[in-house]
């Protein structure tokens, strides 16, 4: 009894020391900005109300987009879309437009970021004489033009999500197999888990063009090719399989070193090969690499599990042999998913303090479910594997169960972190400062300081409602100061510029150093609701 108790807890000890470890670096996570494209200016700007019709609109962003002939779509009070095709020129994206009437307009927008991933939204201006506020839906009928249905962006999130576990799960088989050096009764799993990451794929890589962009095409996506190759890639992992298996005529004695081998290494192939249309892939080859060997080896250990419960609860001789080959190859695969992942948060962030709040609780999700699948992985090691042949099933399987079911969260985290990137070391160490974060459950606030340097800046203060659409609030005001540098908070001079836009340009960031930013926003007469938040300002 004694033992046993020591063994628990020593499992339950492991689980918690790695944990504390991974999120220690993380619990300083602040909010920060996402790598996906970021809007830095309008023209003309949000709310203007003009005396003559411009004869263009533009939207410039902190990095180079692609576009489409539709990426801009001008929609007058009517419903009327006014708007030529849409060009680029550098960081800049404009449509010509030639409006025959005073009044209201909404101008939409999409563009697919350095990343991959699309980015949209809208803004109105007024033309001449009319009313103060925009049309009630103006902003709503523009943005419909803009945005990808709820249901083509979600069915896309499945799919990969679908696709991403399946072809973990056939990483874990094979690697599994390779170990135990038989494909003996992990047939079906590597062949199911096959068909469904090929079938996924395939699915995945159709909506990807829809939900890149409205009236997108299927099979055109940026992240289109990729999945077919994931799907093409699972397919000759499905064909060496067959061709390998044992048969009544052929009972495998031993595979030779390729056919154990191959399936593994175009596993990880199809496991990876994603990542080339990932916040990666506009980071340079290093975070390609370390990004995709920390998802191979995690595939590797974590994708093994549906493997080991084909095995396990036969409880024979074998199957203990295999799971101690698998437990002490498991603490090489742990050390090398953390330490790689410890590598390419880096990599990718630029430093934990740039990452976005989305993406840092993603994260500290995932670390936290790896601490529960290294748990149950200590307690099979301490507590299973020594007394297999005597457990009834239930306690042989009872802890692989609970990896299988981290397994599946964890992939859902790892999309979470797909679709809420960190941004770039570039962005954080030349790009103007963006603040995204929610000020409570029903407001959301954005803050653009450019360009961050020494000098005259622009502040641009968005207020929006957990809809994503602009809010109104009854006063808005901010202030600037650094008690490093023993400047007390200076007032800011904000200009309503409507649709939730709040703006000012500012000489008062004079020195280099960390600033404090304080936005204190009154939704009505009886609520406050503040941002508090140091930024780096460059020389």
């Amino acid at each position: 009894m004694a033992a046993s108790t020591r063994t628990r807890n020593r499992s339950a000890l492991v689980g918690v020391v790695l944990v504390a470890a991974l999120l220690w670096p993380l619990w300083g996570v602040a909010p920060g900005v996402d790598a996906h494209a970021v809007v830095i200016s309008t023209s003309p700007p949000a709310g203007a109300q003009l005396d003559d019709a411009p004869s263009e609109v533009s939207v410039t962003f902190n990095e180079a987009v692609e576009i489409g002939d539709d990426s801009i779509t001008v929609v007058d009070a009517e419903g009327v879309v006014t708007s030529a095709p849409a060009s680029i020129s550098g960081t800049t994206m404009s449509a010509t437009i030639d409006l025959p009437d005073d009044g209201w307009y909404a101008v939409s927008w999409w563009a697919i970021s350095a990343d991959g991933h699309p980015v949209s939204g809208a803004w109105t201006f007024r033309v001449g004489e009319g009313d103060d506020a925009e049309p009630e839906g103006l902003t709503e009928r523009a943005l419909a033009a803009s945005r990808t249905s709820d249901l083509t962006r979600w069915s896309y999130y499945l799919f990969q999500w679908a696709s991403a576990l399946s072809t973990v799960v056939l990483v874990g088989t094979v690697f599994v197999a390779a170990l135990n050096r038989s494909l003996d009764r992990l047939v079906p799993l590597a062949l199911g888990a096959a068909a469904t990451a090929a079938v996924t794929s395939v699915v995945a890589a159709w909506l990807n063009g829809p939900y890149a962009s409205v009236g997108g095409t299927p099979f055109d996506g940026p992240a289109s090719d990729h999945h077919l190759a994931r799907a093409a890639l699972v397919a000759v992992v499905a064909g060496v399989v067959w061709l390998t298996r044992p048969r009544a005529d052929r009972p495998e004695p031993d595979r030779p070193v390729l056919a154990r081998g191959a399936p593994v290494i175009l596993a990880a192939g199809a496991l990876a090969v994603p990542v080339m249309a990932g916040h990666a892939s506009s980071d340079g080859d290093l975070a390609v690499a370390t990004v995709s060997a920390h998802l191979v080896i995690a595939g590797a250990w974590l994708g093994a599990i549906p493997a080991l419960l084909v095995h396990v609860p036969r409880r024979d001789d074998s199957a203990q042999a295999l799971l101690a080959r698998f437990s002490r190859a498991a603490t090489w695969l742990l050390a090398g998913t953390a330490l790689l992942g410890v590598g390419a948060v880096m990599l990718l962030t630029g430093g934990l303090t740039n990452a976005s709040q989305s993406w840092g609780w993603a994260l500290f999700a995932k670390v936290a479910l790896l601490g529960v699948a290294v748990t149950a992985g200590a307690w099979n090691r301490w507590n299973v594997l020594p007394h297999l042949s005597r457990l009834e099933r239930p306690q042989a399987t009872v802890a692989l169960r609970v990896e299988a079911l981290a397994l599946v969260a964890i992939v859902a985290a790892s999309i979470a972190l797909t679709h809420n990137g960190p941004p770039t070391p570039a962005m954080a160490d030349r790009g103007p400062v963006v603040i995204d974060t929610a000020l409570d459950d029903e407001l959301r606030i954005q803050v653009i300081v450019d360009p961050a340097r020494v000098g005259t800046n622009d502040l641009h203060i968005f207020l929006l409602d957990e809809a994503g659409m602009p809010a109104v609030a009854s006063e808005v005001t901010a202030t600037l100061g650094s008690d490093e540098l023993a400047i007390p908070p200076i007032d800011q001079a904000l200009t309503n510029l409507g649709a939730g836009h709040y703006s000012t340009r500012t000489t008062d960031l004079g020195a280099s150093g960390t600033w404090e930013l304080v936005v204190q926003v009154r939704p009505d007469s009886f609520s406050l609701a503040e941002l508090t938040e140091e930024i780096e300002i460059r020389p």
